[in-house]
């Protein structure tokens, strides 16, 4: 759920259950989503027949998505 968007729970909540502190979880789903900004990006890059294409691509991604 923190992926994208927020999650139900609040980054204090998270660090009590993970036993982290709060500034480790953020720091982890900024890391989890660079990450997987990346790696799509990676993917994409495969599919297309240039660099240019790669946005307009997640673009339409995002959008069938929703």
């Amino acid at each position: 759920p923190y992926l994208v968007e927020e999650g139900e729970a609040s980054h204090a909540e998270l660090a009590t259950v993970l036993g982290i502190n709060e500034n480790a979880v953020k720091q982890a789903i900024h890391n989890l989503r660079e990450r997987f900004r990346d790696r799509l990006r990676t993917e994409i890059a495969g599919t297309v027949e240039s660099v240019e294409e790669i946005d307009d691509e997640i673009r339409l991604l995002f959008a069938a998505l929703a």
